[in-house]
């Protein structure tokens, strides 16, 4: 399939399902995070038991471990979680404000404490031999005010403390931070996501998407970071729309036509960025949910080529149909070296949750 193929037709083709029909102790009460290792094991972090439940490709349950508690090795908040190194997990907890280490096989090897101005951690991930990256906020708790210069930060920090040794990103992404002298959300997400497209190098797509993803890269792996452009997701279209604000108007870009404004409208985003993934060629994937020209959400995904072309966006039906059914929790999202895609949703009798496993398929798009 290529660029702007149909209006609609989709490029996901389901896989497998994972945890609904599991045995007790597996089956997913409330998934918060998910990753998936080099043997296509898949991790899942449960917020109802606060433990990670691991299951093979096929959703075989293997193990799991964790647990409510506020000791070492147990989890009050569980999520975001990834993978830093073979065979070794990360998982934040934000309510106690550490970082754990496991092994592939559940061992606890450790934890470190959060930067005491960390918030709503949106993101950590491996960043050479000796250090992490970590994407959160650093703003007040739940407010973002626009004098306050310090929220949306990368920190770049050390594997061993957490001490930060470099951080980014706040100058550059001001566009974050409304007008108003302060603002309130009624829930606050995480500050988006970022990955490597490089060596130095990543892109950050804002959990408030404004249609651009943003670059940062470092001249060498002990320098500084610097801000080095945007990649275009969309292009102004068309008249301003009398019901949107004086900034907003008609987004089109290939099969897509979406509203926009400055992003935010009545305490929620009208376009959210819902994950941000490079696969081995070299390539970013995009998952997005945005508001439609009909005046209805969908879940879009875009792709851009290793030189930053955007050459597919295109809405995922299969994806929409369940968003407005309302059995889509459209912000536990990943994606593997594959190119196969980790959505939980949620089965008619809104009690189970399922991990469901798609394919990605744009023929030689990517």
């Amino acid at each position: 399939m290529t660029a702007g193929d149909g209006a609609g037709g989709d490029f996901l083709l389901e896989r497998a399902r994972i945890g609904s029909d599991s045995e007790p102790g597996f089956v997913l009460g409330s998934p918060a995070a998910i990753a998936v290792d080099r043997e296509r094991h898949v991790y899942v972090a449960d917020m109802a038991s606060m433990t990670v439940k691991v299951f093979d490709e096929a959703g075989g349950p293997l193990r799991r471990f964790g647990g409510r508690g506020r000791d070492a090795g147990r989890f009050l908040t569980i999520g975001p979680m990834s993978l830093v190194g073979p065979g070794e997990l990360a998982i934040v907890d934000d309510a106690r404000g550490a970082l754990s280490t496991w092994s592939a096989d559940g061992e606890f090897l450790g934890e470190l404490t959060l930067p005491e101005d960390a918030h709503d951690v949106g993101q950590v991930e491996p960043w050479g031999p000796e250090s992490l990256l970590l994407l959160y906020d650093s703003s007040e708790r739940g407010r973002m005010r626009a004098e306050d210069k310090r929220g949306l930060l990368f920190h770049q920090t050390s594997r061993t403390s957490l001490a930060t040794e470099f951080q980014f990103g706040a100058a550059e992404l001001g566009f974050n931070h409304d007008p108003t002298p302060e603002l309130h959300f009624e829930s606050f997400r995480p500050p988006g996501s970022f990955a490597r497209i490089g060596p130095g190098e990543i892109a950050y797509a804002p959990a408030f998407y404004e249609g651009n993803l943003y670059l940062f890269g470092q001249e060498d792996a002990n320098g500084p970071w610097r801000f080095r452009g945007v990649l275009a997701g969309f292009q102004p279209s068309g008249r301003a729309l009398e019901q949107l604000q004086p900034a907003g108007g008609v987004l089109k870009n290939l099969a897509a036509t979406v509203y926009s404004d400055r992003g935010v409208q009545h305490f929620r985003a009208v376009h959210t960025s819902l994950g941000l993934f490079s696969t081995r060629a070299g390539s970013l994937v995009h998952f997005l949910r945005v508001r439609l020209e009909q005046g209805r959400d969908a879940i879009l995904m875009q792709t851009f080529s290793s030189t930053g072309e955007l050459v597919f966006c295109q809405q995922s039906d299969l994806l929409t149909k369940e968003l407005l059914e309302g059995g889509l929790d459209h912000q536990v999202l990943a994606m593997d070296d594959l190119r196969h895609v980790y959505v939980v949703s949620r089965t008619p009798d809104w009690r189970v949750p399922t991990v469901r496993v798609f394919e990605v398929r744009l023929g030689n798009d990517d």
